[in-house]
């Protein structure tokens, strides 16, 4: 559900499911809002109510879009993967194998969104990395992976970006050490 365009100082959007109840209710002002896509729980004709909240008039632009399923895939280290997504709300998931104690980096390159959030989570289900950043795209440093097993790396445009950005993560070897004179 993408609110654009609005003149209303508040409003209120809800969608209704066939029984009546809410699915998805969004307050915004002027600057319209976006809420992240939701699975329709029964078969049926569903609803979009507009409303203005207090004595507000005025228009707002309602965009409904159908998400398709997030793709997914794995990572391989050092080859750059390009993820596209081409309706708001559609996200990323990608997998890689790590060890305990193993370090990584990730570059994210050709961003054609205005905002990307990224998070990596470990086996465990505990984040090793969030990051958000635009079309300038980013670097993150070496983070040492806490456990062994199967990591998962989300891609979530933010709002109802769509677009391009290209992920490519490194094996980061110790820092070198010695002395010098």
């Amino acid at each position: 559900l993408n609110l654009t365009n609005v003149s209303i100082t508040q409003v209120k959007v809800s969608v209704l499911k066939p029984d009546g109840t809410n699915l998805i209710v969004k307050t915004v002002g002027v600057s319209g809002g976006f809420a992240e896509p939701v699975k329709l729980p029964v078969g049926g004709t569903y609803k979009v109510v507009v409303d203005p909240q207090s004595s507000y008039y005025g228009s707002v632009t309602v965009g409904l879009y159908v998400v398709p399923p997030d793709t997914t895939g794995t990572l391989t280290l050092g080859t750059p993967l390009t993820n596209s997504t081409t309706v708001p709300g559609h996200n990323a998931t990608r997998t890689f194998t790590g060890t305990a104690g193993q370090r990584v980096s990730f570059n994210f390159t050709n961003v054609t969104m205005p905002s990307v959030k990224v998070i990596v989570k470990a086996p465990n289900g505990s984040t090793v990395l969030q990051d958000t950043f635009g079309t300038d795209g980013d670097f993150v440093d070496p983070r040492t992976l806490p456990v062994a097993g199967t990591y998962t790396v989300t891609i979530d445009p933010q709002g109802a970006s769509t677009g391009n950005v290209t992920l490519t993560f490194y094996n980061v070897p110790a820092d070198t050490t010695g002395t010098t004179s």
